[in-house]
This record gives C-alpha cells, sequence and structure tokens, in this order.
C-alpha cells in the first residue's frame, strides 16, 4: 500500500505528466478497440493502479544502470502561463516509490489504498501514447481491473487487447495468462523489457537529433501489442474477478544521453506505460461490465488527496471500506466518500454518530462535521482522461473543490449521455486536547431519495501527541485570504459586520 507521502508523490507525477502533455483530446488511431462482442473493461474503466518511480536506467536489458551523473533538460509547460521553459534535472531528483506487494495479483488483495483512475491517465494527450513529455522515471505499473461474473458458464470468447510501452505480464485471478515483451522464466519487478532500436528515438537521417512524437511514422513502434488473446474462461469464479496488468520499463539507449534536447516531446522518452487496454466477450452474460455508471445509486470510497470530477463514478465490483483517520490531539483531519447515481441525485442526507472507542471514550458531535464538495471550476488538464467517455470536454469537465455545510437540493447529471451524477461527503474531525489516544468508531449514514440507507463506518485512529494551538505553528503556509472576493461571493456589503464575521470563519478554516 502507497503511504500518504508516496501518494502524494505519485499525484506530483500524475500532475507533472498532465502539465508537460499536448492537450489535444486525440488518442493514437490504432489503440485498442472491442472488434466484436462486448466490452467488459477498457482503457476508460477505472482501475486501481500502484506506480514504481525510480531513475532512468541507460544501456541495454543486460546492462542497463542508472547514470547519476546524468543532467536531462525537461522542457515544462507552465499550468498557468502555458509558456514552456527548460529545466535541468538530475535522477537524484526524481522521486522514489517501492515496488509493491508480492501478493498485489491475487483477487482477495485490499487494494482500496491503491491510486484509483482511468487507464488513460498514463497517456496524456497524443505525445503521451508514444511517451513523450512523460518523465522517464516510471519503473513499473501495475494494474488491477475488476468485473464481475455471475455465472462462469455462461462467458465465452474471453478475450484481451493491450497496447503498451515496454514489457507486460497479464495475469486472471492471480494466475499468469499471458507475456509479451519479457524474458521466459521467472522473472522480477526490476526486470527489464526487451529493448527498443535506436531508430524509434534518434533520427536516422541526422544522428543526433531526436524524433518528433508527431512523426508517427517513426515513433509507432513504441508502442507494442499484445493482440486478441483468449483468456482461459476455467480461471473465472462467480462473483469479483480481477484481471492485472504489470508492465515493465525498457532500458533507455545511452545515445540519447548526448543529444541536446531533454525528455518530453524531444530526447528521451518513457519507456514504460499503458497505451490502451480492452477486454471483451462475445456476449455480456453471466458478466457484469465495468464500462458506464451502474444503475441506482452508490456510496464508495475515495482518497482525500485524489480530485473527484463530475465525471466520476462508483463501480459495482468494489466493496465499500471505513473512512479511516489517523491523527493526533488538538488536530483537524478529514476524509470523503462519494455518492453517485445513474439519475439526479435528490434528498441528499448525512448524518454521523459520535465517535466512541472501547473504553468508553467518547469524541462529541460537536467535533465532527459533514460537508458537501461543490463542482465548480472547468478543469481543462484533466479533460483527457475522460476522452473516450461519451461527450466529455474540456469544457465541463468539472472538479470537486469548495465544501459546503449543506447537501444541494439536486444534485445534475454531468451529461445526460452518461447518465452520472456525483456528490462527494466530506468528514472532519477536530479531536480534542483532552482525548485519550485509542481507536474510535462510528457509523455515517447516507441516505438518497428512493433507496435505502447507506451506512459507512468511521474508524479515527487518536495518537499519543498533542499538536500546538495554529498560532504556534512554524510552517508557512503562504495562503491569501481575499475579503473581496469573499463578499461577492456571499453577497454581502463591504466591511459589514456580517463581512468581517465571515472574514474570521475563513481564518479559522485556513487554520486547519
Amino acid at each position: 500500500m502507497h503511504t500518504f507521502c508516496e501518494v502524494r508523490q505519485m499525484r506530483r507525477f500524475l500532475t507533472v505528466t498532465l502539465a508537460c502533455g499536448l492537450f489535444v483530446g486525440v488518442a493514437a488511431a490504432d489503440e485498442p478497440t472491442a472488434d466484436s462482442g462486448r466490452v467488459i473493461l477498457d482503457t476508460n474503466s477505472y482501475w486501481r493502479a500502484h506506480v514504481t518511480l525510480r531513475p532512468p536506467v541507460f544501456g541495454t536489458a543486460k546492462d542497463a544502470k542508472p547514470d547519476l551523473n546524468a543532467i536531462l533538460q525537461v522542457r515544462e509547460r507552465d499550468p498557468v502561463s502555458g509558456h514552456r521553459k527548460e529545466v535541468s534535472v538530475s535522477p537524484l531528483d526524481q522521486p522514489y516509490l517501492p515496488f509493491p506487494p508480492a501478493d498485489w495479483i491475487s483477487v482477495d488483495f485490499d487494494d482500496s489504498r491503491w491510486w484509483r483512475d482511468t487507464g488513460a491517465a498514463f497517456y496524456p494527450g497524443y505525445a503521451g501514447y508514444y511517451g513523450g513529455r512523460v518523465p522517464p522515471v516510471l519503473a513499473l505499473i501495475c494494474l488491477r481491473g475488476k468485473f464481475t461474473v455471475t455465472n462462469p458458464r455462461q462467458v465465452k470468447d474471453l478475450t484481451l487487447t493491450v497496447a503498451f510501452r515496454g514489457g507486460l505480464v497479464v495475469y486472471l485471478n492471480g494466475k499468469e495468462v499471458a507475456r509479451s515483451h519479457l524474458p521466459d522464466g521467472r522473472i522480477s519487478f526490476e526486470t527489464l523489457a526487451q529493448d527498443y532500436p535506436l531508430k524509434v528515438s534518434v533520427d536516422s537521417k541526422y544522428p543526433g537529433r531526436p524524433i518528433s512524437t508527431r512523426n508517427q511514422e517513426l515513433v509507432g513502434p513504441r508502442v507494442r501489442r499484445l493482440s486478441k488473446v483468449r483468456l482461459p474462461s476455467s480461471l473465472l469464479r462467480k462473483g469479483m474477478n480481477v484481471l492485472g496488468l504489470r508492465i515493465h520499463r525498457t532500458a533507455i539507449r545511452p545515445e540519447l544521453l548526448k543529444l541536446k534536447r531533454g525528455f518530453g516531446d524531444l530526447g528521451p522518452w518513457c519507456p514504460c506505460g499503458l497505451c490502451g487496454v480492452s477486454l471483451t466477450a462475445l456476449n455480456a452474460d453471466g458478466i457484469v461490465l465495468n464500462v458506464k455508471c451502474p444503475s441506482g445509486s452508490r456510496v464508495w470510497n475515495a482518497n482525500p488527496l485524489q480530485a473527484i470530477f463530475n465525471a466520476d463514478y462508483g463501480e459495482p465490483h468494489d466493496g465499500l471500506q471505513p473512512i479511516v483517520l489517523v491523527g493526533a490531539r488538538n488536530g483537524v483531519f478529514s476524509g470523503q466518500v462519494v455518492v453517485s447515481a445513474d439519475r439526479e441525485i435528490r434528498g441528499l442526507k448525512a448524518e454521523i454518530t459520535p465517535l466512541r472507542s472501547k473504553s468508553g471514550a467518547e469524541i462529541p458531535l460537536s467535533c465532527v462535521q459533514i460537508r458537501y464538495a461543490t463542482a465548480t471550476e472547468q478543469d481543462y488538464w484533466a479533460a483527457h482522461y475522460y476522452q473516450g467517455r461519451g461527450k466529455v470536454s474540456k469544457y465541463d469537465l468539472r472538479r470537486f473543490d469548495p465544501l459546503m455545510e449543506s447537501p444541494p437540493a439536486v444534485v445534475p447529471m454531468f451529461d445526460p449521455s452518461l447518465r452520472t451524477a456525483t456528490q462527494p461527503v466530506w468528514v472532519t474531525v477536530r479531536v480534542p486536547a483532552n482525548a485519550k489516544p485509542g481507536l474510535y468508531t462510528g457509523t455515517l449514514s447516507i441516505r438518497v431519495e428512493g433507496t435505502a440507507s447507506t451506512d459507512v463506518p468511521v474508524h479515527l485512529k487518536v495518537c499519543d501527541f498533542c499538536l500546538p494551538d495554529p498560532k504556534s505553528f512554524r510552517t508557512w503556509m503562504d495562503f491569501v485570504q481575499s475579503p473581496e472576493s469573499l463578499a461577492l461571493r456571499y453577497g454581502v456589503p463591504f466591511w459589514s459586520e456580517r463581512h468581517f464575521e465571515l472574514i474570521a470563519e475563513t481564518f479559522r478554516l485556513l487554520s486547519q
């Protein structure tokens, strides 16, 4: 499982990836598609992902090693101005994330704390499909896609097609079923995939000049394929099934270190990535598909570090887990769950019980707050995550951000063609300074009009440490409070008593 710091570093990596990408809503024309049959999982389905980051290695599969003295020139795009700039980066500056547990391919493995995203997150835009403008620090990608089988005997012609960079191992319910561009026999997480020829990186007509990803004829071989592999239906089981994808990196050719341009559209590219995936069956009999928002309403878990968008929905294949908070006395800590449905959400209401420990200690309701996120900001950068879903575009994709104390009367559908309505619910606990250390539990009950109440366990571990009051903090956070926007947002006269009350409330929230 990823720790808090590891998830934060992964988020930074994905953010950098987005900021460096070409955000044209197009993928390569040869991305895997379903030639026949019903699609069970595809690139735009949600996957649980574990990403291992390492300094890039140079050489071949037999002798590659990191060059810690290599300085790469990174061409980054400023997310605000849009201008590109050259930045020198050393392998020592790259984030470091560990390999996953050995049992990650097991059906019963708990991946609830793994990153949840669409498969499209691993090739941002057209250039990213071919590894351009993706930092070459990806060492291993492990993905878990889920689907439910109601009757294994009815499933016919289960077929998989994957486009990827590097090497690939495929697992079905913990058993290896296919391998591509990797050695035979036993391999480790560090095993390098089959080498790429130099011609996919450097222009043969002009030695020393890198190839632009816009030249699809030359960079096309970077994307490898495992096409129409028949998966054994004997491995299927009734209930949840797991398709595992393990993608290994390839060593970077050392000639690329001599190029003047750094990685990105030109120069060393990322030889590890998922470019597309499609799992199909002859028909949908006996299978619950994982390609769209399921019918009815559903409450699902979401990492508080991960942004939620109005196109997101909960899968029918993941069980509901407790909201787990870990905190110290005199601190404020939050978690979230999300409600989604294939229709408008009406009558949403959330209530929580006091949090109690086995010893009888209690954190009262006065210390617990429930809030509802609002989708207000258009998110241009993340539009490519959903480019394969209906009419999703950069103009209507919105990220949930502000937290309101009252639920909306109606949560609208994001798009009638997608039939998805989404509403995050946040639980925030202010742990009293005199709280006894230990595990506190309670229940968050969520009701939606026309459905039964859903109970979500809430677990709070209070550590034996007391945080100082915010006024005694020694960390500079550089928040800016805007009294003008505050008055405009709430429609109050400037510098009135109500305006000053709102300013005080803003500072109280900022102190958390």
